[in-house]
């Protein structure tokens, strides 16, 4: 059963847009946060994202999820480190813009 949840697990992870880089823009309008990386994504975009808009993910910074991930981009700047980013499949924060579910940072 163990085996089975945690394959389920990698299965669900496996679909999810991962991308590991330096942060390369970041531009706070309002609650909402945009930022890119140097690299480009590691999957395909879901159909909400506009086409120049491919390499920006938006987050909301009214939530404590989306604070916490400025906290780190920020950090990941001030320290010259990459983030790690995986995407919540939506557009929900801005529109055309992919929103991330998680943002890490990484070596």
């Amino acid at each position: 059963m163990k085996n089975i949840i945690i394959t389920s697990v990698l299965l669900l992870l496996s679909n999810k847009s991962i991308a590991a880089a330096k942060v390369s823009y970041i531009n706070v309008d309002g609650s909402i946060l945009v930022f890119s990386t140097y690299e480009a994504k590691a999957a395909a975009s879901p159909g909400c994202v506009l086409s120049g808009d491919a390499e920006k993910w938006a987050l909301d910074l009214t939530t404590q999820a989306g604070i916490s991930s400025y906290n780190m981009l920020l950090t990941a700047l001030a320290n010259n480190l990459k983030v790690a980013v995986v995407s919540a499949g939506d557009c929900s924060v801005r529109e055309g813009i992919e929103r991330p579910q998680s943002v890490a940072l990484s070596q």
